[in-house]
């Protein structure tokens, strides 16, 4: 029985495949525009706050062992009964946008890449039927499947560095607009949004502590890793603002990264890579996103056990993304900016930093108190900062005629 367990590798792989998702696929383009240094602090920075609020909810999963049953029933024991209120509406907006924006994305990519029209139906349907089928065979082989993906994503991405890197400019990466960095953190908190499989990852590693924070290490620092090292390729490769194939280009247009990079260098290999690299990318996302879906909902409606209302589950996890892309297909980067700046930040950021300082509070730890407010100071500026760009009160745009002027003279 022992062998079939997931391994801290395999778990640690499945942390990662919920991060590397159509968030990496946006990520070089709106982090881009505020230049290389702003965009590697920005992601470090979210990589640590990020990383903390997952050690706090896997703590607090195994502290509360099987009284809860998912990151519903968690919230619920750790903040109080009211917390459904922002708890519900949060995860729906949280796990059906993120869907909706992987789905859309999938057809987008596929398409782009393949020169065939944008709106062609059976690539969404691809898609779709291929990777929803992937988490209702069962979470055994949703470990299995996201391995596979997630080598297949790493090896087409170590190719997408060898074939764009040699064409990196250094010019490229002395630009500079920290003003425009507050504008992409929603995007760089998509990129680690995992949270939602930690009641997965626990239940799989049998609520083994060691075990369990090996696995958000190495899973996060792998997405830190391959989220920097893209992220310093594409700036190192596209210009700022000439031609078709320019940064500035690709964010007026909601275009993927591997879109820009296969127009500007004109190469079916980088083509073909970035193929590979965003349907792996988009597709361990989806699996995990969508897994985390369907245990929220059993979690909700109290199915836990009762394999004759899995199919229900199931239905009610991937009808309803599957059926707003069909009626809305470019949802892309203005559904990720939403759920990124408002949903995650709130369901991943600012109730786990709640949980922990109200946990830090009955047992009187000082300095874990003062962590604990920092930490519900930070995510609540997040909010606002978005809620601010949303409403039209912030408008934060990238300095591109100034430094495009610096660095073509």
């Amino acid at each position: 029985m022992a062998s079939d367990s997931p391994t801290v590798c395999s778990a640690a792989l499945f942390v990662s495949g919920a991060s590397l998702g159509a968030g990496l696929l946006a990520l070089p383009i709106q982090t881009g525009l505020a230049g290389l240094i702003p965009a590697l602090s920005g992601l470090i920075f979210i990589w640590g706050l990020m990383f903390i609020s997952g050690l706090i909810l896997a703590e607090t999963f195994v502290c509360n062992g099987q009284s809860s049953t998912g990151l519903f029933s968690l919230y619920e024991q750790g903040l109080g009964r009211w917390s459904r209120w922002l708890v519900t509406p949060g995860f729906l907006l949280v796990f059906y946008g993120i869907l909706v924006a992987y789905l859309s994305a999938g057809a987008t990519v596929l398409a782009s890449l393949l020169h065939l029209p944008q709106d062609e139906l059976p690539l969404l349907l691809l898609f779709f039927l291929l990777s929803s089928a992937t988490v209702l065979v069962g979470l055994r082989f949703v470990h299995r499947a996201n391995g596979v993906f997630m080598l297949l994503l790493i090896g087409s991405f170590a190719a997408m560095l060898v074939l764009v890197g040699t064409k990196m400019e250094s010019k490229n990466l002395v630009y500079q607009d920290w003003k425009f960095l507050p504008s992409a953190l929603p995007i760089i908190v998509c990129s680690f949004a995992y949270q939602n499989v930690i009641p997965s990852i626990c239940t799989s590693l049998n609520n083994d502590r060691g075990r369990i924070q090996q696995a958000l290490l190495f899973g996060t620092l792998l997405s830190l890793l391959v989220n920097g090292l893209w992220i310093i390729v594409v700036i190192g490769v596209l210009p700022l603002a000439d031609g078709t194939g320019s940064l500035l280009t690709a964010f007026q247009q909601n275009q993927p990264a591997t879109v820009p990079l296969a127009r500007n260098l004109h190469s079916e290999d980088i083509r073909f890579c970035g193929l590979l690299f965003s349907m792996a990318a988009l597709y361990t996302s989806y699996v995990a996103v969508g897994e985390g879906l369907r245990n929220f909902l059993a979690d909700l409606l109290d199915t836990q056990g009762k394999q004759s209302r899995d199919w229900l589950v199931g239905g009610l996890t991937f009808i309803p993304p599957l059926a707003v892309t069909l009626i809305y297909p470019q949802l892309f980067l203005q559904m990720l900016n939403l759920v990124g700046g408002l949903g995650v930040v709130l369901l991943f950021g600012l109730l786990p930093a709640l949980v922990f300082f109200r946990q830090v509070r009955k047992q009187k730890q000082p300095v874990r108190q003062v962590v604990a407010l920092l930490l519900c100071v930070i995510f609540t500026a997040l909010i606002l900062l978005e809620c601010g760009q949303e409403l039209g009160l912030l408008q934060i745009h990238p300095q591109v005629e100034y430094w495009h002027g610096r660095l073509h003279p």
